[in-house]
């Protein structure tokens, strides 16, 4: 682009200041701040992008009732973002990119929690803050590791399939010292050797990880070719190599020290904990693993824990409905029943009228049941509960985000619980419900998972929960429960599929 173009932008621009539109002012600063940087004038293309955002934040207030709308809108506007973090990028200003990562990344879900979390309900709504030094105190307060990825995909027309070799990824690792070191990480290249995207390799990870079509599944409905019975699959080791070994210098060597990765896009959908280095170890044999949709929601989630919580325990499994019948579900939560000394609810008993009165008095919410994943509308993703006549069976993620809750830990034991429609502002699904409903950890999976093999990791899960030596540190509770899992079932499909969302305890 030439200074005839980068004219024409600043055009553009004093006429839609005198339009009157925001969001046409809007659009004309990006426009502005993408032509300076075509030009590699950098620090104009910053300059102009950050009056673009400005003018975007300001847009968003007013809607904290109308999240589809919110997120929705920020869809429209993710591109400032990412062009905000290449011009940073540009200047070696990495610290200050990784503000834009955050400013871009789920804003609307950051926004509510901060209008939860607020002690003033009359304050007025805005857009919470984003400064490299708060993303910096969360590290050090909670003595983490955080991992933060930036995918940025261009596409072609009318295809939305990224064009290959075409994409940047990036990635900061924040230290427990408030440290900040940046790595671009080369995509192009690996796309390239392994002639597919990096959505594509996920996407078939995906499938091999996934033995069946069903929901949460008491048997395999076909069987698993002999050599995939123990072998892992090879996108394990290909997605360690790009996105684990150009940082592994900076990751913490105590395997109980705790690392958060804040993943984006397609990345959300990647069990970090079995990517798997040349070696043969998996990730989660070497660190303590959980997750958070960005590094502000993490420090959200922290100060939830602070909120007055529940004093009943509530588990349910094998609710009795349409879909597959679940023995291991159930003996799953009467087992998880007598370590906490109550009673679990199971089959015709577990109706969505009977646990979402039980809900919001919950501290500890266990659902083993089957879950459903819409990847188109999020919102109605969904729990299977028990069949009554009245109502739809089904607890959705918009049936979620009405309640109140006082849980400090809810485990969805069921299939796909993690997943749902992926936006600029993260996953849209029940993790996200949950968490807005007050819940600051969560516990979900990625894909099919097996009724046995998840019995026995849940089980374990909670007896570690127990140990004196964790001290109710679920992060290190899930990864005993895995590495337990794993030497018994050994393929990943069958202890990989859980994922902590959250605060750690």
């Amino acid at each position: 682009m030439g200074k005839a173009s980068l004219n024409a932008a600043r055009s553009s621009v004093e006429v839609a200041k005198k339009s009157g539109s925001p969001l046409v002012y809007g659009a004309a600063l990006h426009d502005l701040g993408s032509a300076y940087k075509d030009n590699l004038d950098y620090p104009q293309a910053e300059q102009a992008l950050m009056q673009a955002i400005a003018i975007w934040e300001k847009l968003r207030v007013g809607l904290e009732d109308k999240e589809s709308y919110r997120v929705s809108l920020f869809e429209t506007q993710t591109a400032t973002y990412q062009n905000l973090q290449k011009v940073r990028i540009a200047m070696g200003k990495y610290p200050e990119a990784l503000e834009a990562v955050e400013q871009g990344r789920a804003r609307a879900f950051a926004a509510l929690l901060s209008s939860k979390l607020s002690s003033d309900r009359l304050q007025k709504y805005t857009e919470p803050s984003v400064k490299v030094s708060q993303l910096q105190q969360i590290a050090r307060e909670q003595n983490l590791t955080i991992v933060s990825y930036s995918l940025i995909t261009s596409t072609s027309i009318n295809i939305s399939q990224p064009l290959l070799g075409m994409s940047e990824l990036y990635a900061w690792v924040i230290s427990p010292d408030g440290k900040i070191n940046f790595r671009k990480l080369d995509i192009n290249k690996w796309e390239i050797e392994n002639g597919k995207s990096l959505r594509e390799v996920i996407a078939d990870l995906q499938t091999r990880l996934t033995r069946s079509s069903g929901t949460r599944i008491p048997n395999p409905l076909k069987p698993i070719p002999a050599d995939e019975l123990d072998d892992s699959p090879d996108e394990l080791k290909e997605l360690y190599r790009l996105l684990i070994q150009p940082i592994a210098e900076f990751l913490p060597k105590n395997p109980e020290s705790q690392i958060v990765f804040v993943p984006h896009d397609a990345l959300f959908l990647v069990p970090f904990a079995a990517l798997r280095e040349q070696s043969g170890k998996y990730l989660i044999e070497k660190h303590t693993i959980s997750y958070a949709p960005s590094i502000q929601v993490l420090g959200f989630t922290e100060k939830l824990r602070s909120s007055p919580k529940g004093l009943e325990t509530l588990l349910v499994g094998n609710p009795k409905n349409d879909l597959a019948d679940l023995p291991n579900a159930e003996n799953e939560v009467k087992a998880i029943a007598q370590l906490f000394k109550t009673k679990s609810i199971i089959g015709k008993d577990a109706t969505k009228t009977a646990i979402v009165a039980k809900m919001p008095e919950a501290q500890v919410i266990h659902l083993a049941t089957h879950g459903i994943f819409d990847d188109q509308n999020g919102l109605n993703s969904a729990i299977a509960l028990a069949i009554d006549g009245k109502e739809s069976h089904l607890l959705t993620a918009a049936n979620i985000l009405q309640l109140h809750l006082k849980a400090k830990l809810v485990v969805l034991s069921a299939c796909n619980t993690g997943k749902g429609k992926i936006t600029g502002d993260g996953v849209i699904g029940l993790s996200r419900a949950f968490i807005l409903a007050g819940t600051p950890s969560i516990i979900v999976s990625l894909w099919n998972v097996p009724d046995t093999e998840t019995g026995t990791l849940m089980v374990n899960f909670y007896q570690n929960m127990q140990n004196m030596q964790i001290n109710g540190d679920r992060a290190q509770a899930l990864r005993q429960a895995m590495l337990v899992t794993m030497r018994e079932y050994p393929h990943p499909r069958n202890w990989a599929a859980f994922t902590l969302i959250g605060a750690r305890k």
